[in-house]
């Protein structure tokens, strides 16, 4: 089991995307450099040090067509592997889709937790640790309907008891789409249940007209900022808890993932930078 050091104001978590699949003394470097992994696509390389701590996401949502099938394949991989964190999406607000376009009727709130309901019992049959959900970012075609929220994001992980996984950029694209301030955007956000952050670029619009995008890129001055601000609001938050919730007890530093998939001297350069930011011990990439 993991053990944040004193002051540690989070997990530096390193995704196991395609450019990380191959033993290489790079990769090797990287993940022994990080404080856990996060999984995507079980099953993992064999590489991998079995003492690691391991989060799992899949990117599929409570409510979608096809999770309970999803779920029974892992089985075998939770049954082998000790995991810290499991998640999914939040949402979508429709049970079939293509991309960004729902392909059934969009979901009335009620039927939303339906789903929520069942695909949390299918969860809870494989794995008993904790469960997360991470925000959409919204685009206005009827997929991201209530979903995207925040105060509808709160009722749902308190009503069902898990986590939030706040994907920053995801955020920021909501925000921007929604016509809403991205600090007043973050601040609605339940931070006494987040327990992992996902930082990388999206593509905001300098002008109003087109929409912000999900584009993955490597972290600036600006998402660094907005994860100073989401570190704040979590610690903030842990000092201020409702002691009638089930979780009433502090929250150790949220796992900090950096989801930038390309170029290895950039993901150097991004993972040395938000070490500092997380106030690691120093480390070493090279």
């Amino acid at each position: 089991m993991l053990t944040p050091a004193p002051g540690l104001r989070g997990l530096l978590t390193l995704p196991i995307s395609e450019i990380m699949i191959k033993a290489t003394p790079f990769t090797k470097r990287l993940v022994n450099s990080c404080q856990a992994v996060e999984i995507k696509k079980p099953p993992e390389p064999s590489w991998l040090p079995a003492d690691k701590t391991r989060l799992l996401h899949l990117d599929i949502g409570l409510a979608e067509d096809g999770f309970e099938l999803t779920i029974a394949k892992l089985k075998p991989y939770f049954k082998e592997k000790e995991i810290a964190l499991f998640s999914c999406d939040l949402g979508p607000s429709a049970v079939m889709r293509r991309r960004t376009i729902p392909l059934s009727p969009v979901l009335k709130l009620p039927e939303i937790k339906r789903l929520f309901e069942r695909s949390i019992k299918l969860i809870r049959e494989i794995y008993a640790g904790p469960i997360g959900v991470e925000n959409y970012n919204y685009f206005p075609t009827g997929l991201y309907e209530h979903i995207c929220q925040p105060q509808i994001i709160s009722e749902l992980v308190e009503e069902f008891d898990i986590y939030l996984v706040v994907d920053l950029a995801h955020a920021a694209i909501s925000a921007y789409n929604l016509n809403v301030p991205i600090d007043n955007y973050l601040e609605a956000l339940p931070w006494s249940r987040v327990r992992e952050i996902h930082l990388s670029t999206p593509f905001i619009p300098l002008l109003k007209g087109p929409m912000a995008l999900d584009s993955h890129d490597s972290p600036k001055k600006r998402e660094f900022d907005w994860l100073v601000k989401a570190l704040d609001l979590f610690e903030s938050s842990n000092q201020n808890l409702n002691l009638n919730s089930q979780l009433n007890k502090a929250l150790p530093p949220p796992f900090v993932v950096v989801e930038f998939y390309r170029s290895h001297n950039t993901i150097v350069r991004v993972f040395t930078k938000t070490a500092q930011y997380l106030k690691e011990p120093e480390v070493t990439f090279k």
